[in-house]
């Protein structure tokens, strides 16, 4: 047992995040969950809610290609069609947001989280993230981390505790349950 102050001597300091665990636990003991889990787990989230931009997508191609004149241009194109389909994939993306979040809030996991046995958990204490920080993870995630190849995403190869760009900026770590 260490003294008050000190850290077992197989951990290791973080300046700014006090005694972290060794390479794959969280302080308090709990297993860290793997690159290759959290991938699936979000495979599964992008496959549910590919189904429904799918079906949106389609019916786009379906009105641009049946607008289509024989002279290539869209003069017969349903103007307002297209608008709402459009309006539908921003709606779905901000369903999307405030399930993924809220689910977040009240288990720490999202839909393939919960199929893979991971959750998301406060990297200072181990504990349940707050809505702020829950609603703060799941945009960065889709607006920043997301971009540019998903960088963000690929962060989590790179990190000692697995933690793509936006657990990192967000205080948050994902542990294995199973």
């Amino acid at each position: 047992m260490a003294e008050r102050g000190a850290a077992p001597s197989e951990w290791v300091v973080a300046p700014s995040e006090g005694w972290v665990a060794p390479k794959g636990l969280t302080p308090d003991g709990r297993v860290l969950a793997s690159q290759g889990h959290r991938l699936l787990a979000y495979l599964i989230d992008y496959g549910i809610w590919m189904v429904p931009n799918g079906i949106i997508g389609v019916l786009l191609l379906v009105t641009f290609v049946s607008s289509l004149s024989f002279t290539g241009d869209f003069s017969e194109l349903n103007v307002p069609v297209v608008l709402a389909l459009y309006a539908a994939l921003f709606a779905l993306g901000l369903l999307r947001l405030a399930l993924e979040a809220e689910k977040l809030t009240r288990r720490g996991q999202t839909w393939g989280m919960q199929a893979m046995g991971l959750r998301a958990v406060d990297a200072r204490n181990g504990g349940s993230i707050t809505r702020g920080r829950a609603w703060a993870r799941t945009a960065f995630a889709f607006w920043v981390s997301s971009q540019v190849f998903g960088f963000g995403y690929w962060w989590a190869f790179f990190d000692d505790r697995n933690r793509a760009l936006h657990d990192l900026v967000c205080a948050v770590v994902v542990i294995d349950e199973r």
